[in-house]
């Protein structure tokens, strides 16, 4: 899990959510959403991370959704990512 919250972390990314569901315990540099449908298959972490999101109304410029195998995900794609995407759009 720690590896795949630093890429994001070292990108930038100040607030990391992390969805779990069959194992639930802590993520350092994290805030952990448990999501109790995990069964259901990873459409349901989606649901139950948005869910949260939403529920907090957290004021947020973009939402990165990745997962947590990613194969190479690094640090230098996320930077490149998030500055384009500030460059074209407002997300929200």
């Amino acid at each position: 899990m720690n590896a795949s919250v630093r890429p994001l972390r070292e990108a930038g990314i100040t607030d990391v959510y992390v969805v779990l569901g069959a194992w639930v315990g802590e993520v350092p540099q994290s805030r952990v959403i448990e999501n109790p449908d995990f069964a259901t298959g990873m459409a349901s972490s989606l649901r139950a991370g948005l869910a949260y999101l939403s529920a907090e109304k957290l004021d947020v410029d973009g939402v990165v959704i990745t997962l947590v195998d990613h194969i190479g995900l690094n640090v230098g794609a996320l930077a490149d990512f998030i500055h384009q995407e500030g460059r074209h759009s407002s997300a929200s």
